[in-house]
């Protein structure tokens, strides 16, 4: 059973999966990517130990980009930093908005954020429309399924992808790590971890490990499944798994990193 549990950019749900829903397996939550970094800044509205959650896996190894509509003369980094870019942005909170901030605070862009659009497709609207000239968190994979024509009739110019590693589709387009520096590093590691685990699932604290076991077994061998993989092809959905085990390990070590560099990342995000 399904159900779209909306509110607080995703923790509302990461506040009852903790907190009430029953600690056997059955209820999983695909929370938004955010999540297990909120409590780490501070975020009061966070109400769960992140590193007590069971991952059971993420569908994907997110790529988002910094997209720029073909008719805006902004080309590369330097241009966001000179010239300058209107993006479009949804709610605080969200990557639309946050992505463009850290950009301004730690890459020196000149990012003028149109905020209040409902959803990423309002905002591809306005992109279409001109009432923005881009967006910089824009999933790579979600404009191949949603608009494909703005690859394939080069409507759309990628620019930076916000990832630890490049899209296959954009190897000569640089990565957020590859331009930020040494010295901002660590934060931009910390803030960016959470596209590995681009399309997640967890479950509560307190599942029996050798339930979660089972529970992540299953979700692997389902992204694997052939017939599951040609759907997928069908409907243009990305598929590249990220085992539960290896985010679990990632996001344990995102809370040891030092204070200086989660209070740098917190600086950015609060521009």
């Amino acid at each position: 059973v399904v159900s779209n549990k909306v509110g607080a950019a995703g923790l509302i749900a990461a506040n009852e999966l903790y907190n009430i829903y029953p600690r056997d397996g059955s209820p999983i939550v695909t929370p938004n990517r955010n999540i297990p970094t909120e409590p780490l800044f501070g975020n009061p509205g966070a109400r769960y130990d992140a590193l007590k959650f069971n991952w059971i896996g993420s569908m994907n190894n997110e790529v988002s980009v910094c997209g720029v509509w073909s008719t805006v003369p902004v080309k590369d980094l330097h241009d966001m930093q000179t010239r300058g870019l209107v993006v479009g942005g949804s709610s605080s909170g969200d990557d639309s908005i946050v992505f463009p901030k850290i950009l301004n605070a730690l890459l020196g862009t000149k990012l003028k954020i149109v905020s209040g659009y409902p959803g990423g497709n309002d905002i591809n609207l306005a992109i279409e429309r001109g009432e923005v000239e881009g967006r910089c968190a824009l999933s790579y994979s979600s404009i191949l399924a949603t608009r494909p024509e703005w690859v394939r009739d080069h409507k759309l110019r990628v620019v930076l992808q916000l990832s630890f590693d490049k899209h296959p589709d954009l190897p000569d387009v640089p990565t957020i790590l590859e331009v930020g520096g040494k010295d901002k590093e660590g934060a931009l590691r910390l803030i960016f971890a959470r596209q590995l685990w681009g399309r997640p699932f967890i479950a509560p604290p307190g599942v029996p490990e050798a339930r979660v076991a089972q529970l992540r077994t299953a979700f692997m061998d389902t992204l694997n499944d052939k017939e599951f993989m040609a759907e997928a092809d069908k409907a243009r959905i990305e598929i590249h798994p990220v085992a539960g085990a290896d985010i679990q390990k990632v996001v344990e070590g995102l809370y040891k990193l030092p204070a200086a560099v989660v209070e740098q990342a917190k600086a950015a995000m609060q521009e």
